[in-house]
This record gives structure tokens, sequence and C-alpha cells, in this order.
């Protein structure tokens, strides 16, 4: 198949994004039951017993199930992904894509019978290029999807 796959910026912003928050929450609901108190009292306590009162424990123990929970999830929902994506690798496309250009393009602006005469004439003169061996125009590719405005040249 002749897709290109890779990480842009919006996944890498989003992901890091995704990160923060979750560790701005997740600090913050620690934090939350020790700020009314006072700052000796707080490192006197934190030298006696590491784990706090009964609320805070059980908050950690909250948090640490949520935590393994959301890891497991996350690890089933990526290999999913990846055998998911292996299979579509796999998928005959009914064609042979070797060998092929397209070049998706758009006349904004333009009505459709002022685009069909420009790209029969593109067409025409595509066929003329040394090594070319056919030539279509086409509002649409396979498994692109539907008619997106733009006309191709294949």
């Amino acid at each position: 198949m002749g897709g290109t796959f890779g990480v842009d910026a919006r996944v890498l912003l989003f992901t890091f994004g995704t990160a923060a928050v979750t560790g701005l929450v997740f600090g913050a609901l620690l934090a939350v039951p020790r700020t009314g108190r006072d700052l000796r009292q707080g490192l006197a306590e934190a030298g006696l017993r590491l784990t706090g009162g009964r609320a805070i424990r059980r908050i950690q123990r909250g948090l640490v199930i949520t935590e393994i929970g959301a890891a497991f999830t996350l690890a089933i929902c990526a290999g999913l992904m990846v055998r998911t994506f292996t299979g579509l690798l796999a998928v005959d496309p009914g064609f042979n894509p070797q060998h092929v250009l397209a070049i998706g393009m758009g006349l904004p602006g333009a009505r459709a019978d002022q685009a069909h005469p420009f790209f029969e004439d593109l067409a025409q003169r595509v066929r003329l290029l040394p090594g070319v061996q056919a030539v279509a125009v086409a509002s649409s590719l396979p498994i692109k999807g539907p008619h997106s405005g733009t006309y191709c040249v294949c």
C-alpha cells in the first residue's frame, strides 16, 4: 500500500499535553489533603510516618489502582492498534499501486464547467511526457474516500 504514516507535531503536542495534565491532576489530588496544615506539623508528620492518615492512604491506593488500570487499558489498545495496522498492510487493494503518481489539486472559485477543460488539457500534456504509460482524471481515488472537491491526475 502506498500511504505514508508518521507522527506529526499535533500528535506529539496532544501526547505531552495529556501527560502533563494527568501528572498535575494526580499530583494535586495527593497534595489537597495536606494544604491546610502548618508546614512544621507536616514535616514532623512526614518524619514520623510516611503514608499519612487513613484518608490519604485510601486516596493513594485509589490512585495506584487507577494508574494500573489505565496502563493495562493503554497496553491493550496499543496492541490492538498494531494488530489492526499490520492487518491493513496485508489487505489487497484490488489494483497494482506500484509506479503510480497521483496529484491532487483544486481550482478555488472555479465552476465544474471551467475545471473540466483545464484538467483534460492537463491530462493531455502529461500524456506527452516521456515514460508516461497512462493518464486519468478522477474526482476521487480508491481508498481515499468520497469526492473532496479536488481532482486527481493519475
